[in-house]
């Protein structure tokens, strides 16, 4: 497991010791919970974090809910002409097209059109020469690059005041692109270590959080985590009792996320994520659209929200002595997340969204023994980075622990 060695005035964290208790489909439970089965958990989190009402909240989630199903049929619709879909903060299923005709179709099946330049296959090419590029020359201190859906473009996330040559060539070289737009920060990309899916978990000395639950094809029970929590095949556990050890990590690269065979009788799987005042029931994966409200519990930082900024990011990951580790294929959203919050449970309603992988750090006190808090303390914007889990699923043929399928 990586561990900063060092921080700046922010830093973009790992966030690993943290535990998953927002929005999971499923987590890790003790033989006799002392917690009830609550299917409100993550509409109280996001009315208090939109400081609305429960009644509020519940309708924007069902709401997103649905513009999302219908934002992703009429791209499916569209085809070819298609450059994404979104839902905007009236809650409407937004596609951007490329054509009228395609225009046409998305008003006739109810959805709002968007006409833009580029096609959701020309943003896709544009990041993908982007990631060669990392890959072949180094990025030097550009953190991320990612699809920014509403915007048409790729965003991308610089270090503030960079000026090494590595740095220099990479931004030379999309200087000219109209599809790329950057942007700069004071924080920087770096791991931590935590587990389970609202429990924490530890690898050694190193916490985690337990992000959701799952079967594999045998149907033994196993619990997903940040990669880098399982990283050189961790052994897991919790208040000094083992679940068991890591079976297959991803980190770095094509992801951040791990499992673990639960291999102690102890350890029940449920098809929830421990809240504040219950469990929140994991129902599905089924994926939101950019623009929803996303909501993520951890050990460090509780339960948090945001929404959904941009998708299919790359990250490059500070380990603090000079190299990176780098991740692709992650979220941007805008929920909080600290240092111990990685592996937590990110959820839309009670579909599970995915695992926390990293997320940007501030200093707010200039000690540099003081662990860095997110964005939102600090008057900044909170940036955190989330593993899809349904790319978890497939890479490792899980079955997701739900309420209806445990």
């Amino acid at each position: 497991m990586l561990r900063p060695r060092m921080r700046l005035a922010a830093t973009l964290v790992g966030l690993l010791t943290g535990t998953a208790l927002a929005f999971g489909s499923s987590t890790i439970a003790e033989a006799e919970p002392s917690h009830t089965d609550d299917r409100a958990a993550g509409v109280r989190a996001l009315a208090h974090h939109l400081d609305i009402g429960t009644k509020q909240a519940a309708s924007k989630i069902a709401k997103q809910n649905a513009a999302g199903e219908l934002g992703a049929r009429l791209q499916r619709e569209v085809g070819a002409a298609s450059a994404g879909h979104y839902v905007d903060a009236a809650g409407r299923a937004v596609v951007n097209v490329t054509t009228e005709p395609a225009a046409a179709t998305v008003r006739a099946g109810g959805g709002v059109a968007r006409v833009v330049p580029r096609s959701l296959a020309q943003l896709e090419s544009t990041k993908a020469d982007l990631d060669r590029l990392a890959q072949e020359d180094g990025a030097g201190r550009v953190q991320s690059w990612g699809l920014d859906i509403k915007h048409n473009r790729i965003s991308m996330i610089t270090t503030a005041g960079a000026t090494d040559d590595k740095t220099r060539d990479f931004l030379a070289a999309v200087s000219t692109d109209d599809a790329i737009t950057v942007s700069t920060t004071e924080a920087r990309m770096q791991t931590m270590d935590n587990l389970y899916g609202g429990q924490q978990i530890e690898a050694g000395s190193d916490p985690c959080s337990l992000g959701f639950n799952a079967r594999d094809s045998s149907g033994n029970a196993v619990l997903l985590t940040a990669g880098h929590c399982g990283e050189g095949y961790a052994t897991f556990s919790a208040d000094g009792v083992e679940i068991g050890t890591t079976t297959n990590f991803t980190f770095p690269g094509v992801g951040d996320f791990a499992e673990a065979t639960i291999t102690n009788g102890y350890w029940q799987s449920r098809a929830a994520v421990r809240a504040t005042a219950g469990e929140q029931v994991v129902s599905g994966s089924t994926p939101a659209a950019v623009g929803s409200a996303i909501c993520k519990s951890g050990r460090t930082t509780n339960w948090t929200c945001g929404t959904i900024e941009t998708v299919d990011n790359t990250v490059n990951y500070d380990n603090g002595d000079g190299s990176t580790s780098t991740v692709t294929g992650l979220i941007q959203t805008s929920a909080c997340a600290e240092g111990g919050d990685s592996g937590a449970a990110n959820l839309s309603g009670d579909q599970a969204q995915g695992l926390t992988s990293g997320g940007a750090g501030y200093d707010d006190d200039g000690n540099p023994l003081t662990p860095p808090v997110c964005g939102a303390k600090v008057g900044k914007p909170s940036v955190s980075f989330v593993q899809p889990i349904n790319e978890v699923l497939t890479a490792y043929r899980l079955r997701l622990v739900t309420d209806a399928a445990n």
